[in-house]
């Protein structure tokens, strides 16, 4: 499973999920950081969640 975060250009910005993940719910915060710890400005992103079943990609705008 994947789960990443891509400005409005579709530059990835964050990896939050990369690997298996046991059956079930599972919760995960992004804090509106980078992969370097850099506070990223309000706007367009785009969350990317990869499983074995398919892809689904939403959209979010992170308010500052």
């Amino acid at each position: 499973m994947e789960l990443r975060i891509y400005d409005a250009a579709g530059k990835l910005v964050r990896t939050l999920v990369d690997g298996q993940r046991r059956a079930g719910r599972h919760q995960v915060a992004w804090t509106g950081r980078s992969e370097s710890g850099r506070a990223l400005p309000s706007g367009l992103y785009l969350v990317r969640l990869r499983t074995a079943r398919g892809d689904e990609i939403r959209g979010m705008i992170l308010l500052e």
